[in-house]
């Protein structure tokens, strides 16, 4: 389910340009900070790094 979780936030971090805290509130989090701890925990990166190398690479 945490795997799926994040999957998510990486589909609307690469489709949404919405700030960070309203990703987090949209997905379920109690704040944008603990969004970023999990997303940090399982893919090594903050959202906002991954945001900013997925527009890198995009």
């Amino acid at each position: 389910m945490r795997k799926q979780r994040i999957e998510l936030e990486k589909r609307e971090l690469h489709l949404s340009s919405q700030p960070i805290s309203n990703l987090a509130v949209d997905l379920g989090f109690s704040s944008a900070s603990h969004m970023s701890r999990e997303f940090k925990h399982h893919t090594g990166y903050t959202p906002k790094q991954f945001r900013a190398f997925d527009r890198f690479f995009d």
